[in-house]
């Protein structure tokens, strides 16, 4: 619940069913002296509203150059205490996110072959001899995969 929500069941409970404040915060589970706390105003509105302003305009601009302009215009403010307000309002900068890995093919699932010629496979293979070094043979298979038969050496 928010902050005025509570407030209002606590009325309500007061108004309704006269309870005491104290019996209304032990029925809701409501920390007494967070309830009579006033809420205070945000001294830093204008800063921020200046964070705002600039991070707007010049998007590459991190935290760092944010505060080197702020301190120039003549803002009296501690790195610490800006870089705390900067991530506050989410404006920093986001790192490049990669590609995305997929793990899946792209191309679509072909089912298996159904009839002779249907589907063709091929395969390289080096024969070399053992007694010449130098030579070497290259041989391709194409198969036909309904019926595992080879159907061109070359």
């Amino acid at each position: 619940l928010r902050p005025a929500e509570k407030r209002d069941a606590v009325r309500y409970l007061q108004e309704h069913f006269q309870a005491s404040e104290r019996k209304s915060f032990t029925v809701l589970r409501i920390n007494r002296g967070w309830h009579q706390r006033q809420p205070t105003r945000d001294e830093q509105a204008f800063l921020r509203m200046r964070n705002i302003e600039i991070a707007s305009v010049r998007k590459r601009y991190g935290y760092h150059r944010i505060h080197v302009l702020l301190l120039r215009e003549g803002w009296e403010i501690n790195h610490k205490r800006f870089y705390r307000l900067y991530r506050q309002e989410g404006s920093n900068l986001r790192k490049p996110v990669g590609r995305k890995k997929i793990s899946v093919s792209r191309t679509p699932e072909k089912g298996l072959a159904s009839a002779v010629n249907d589907c063709w496979c091929m395969d390289f293979s080096e024969v070399s001899q053992p007694l010449c070094i130098w030579l070497s043979i290259i041989k391709i298979y194409i198969n036909d995969i309904f019926n595992f038969r080879t159907v061109s050496l070359t």
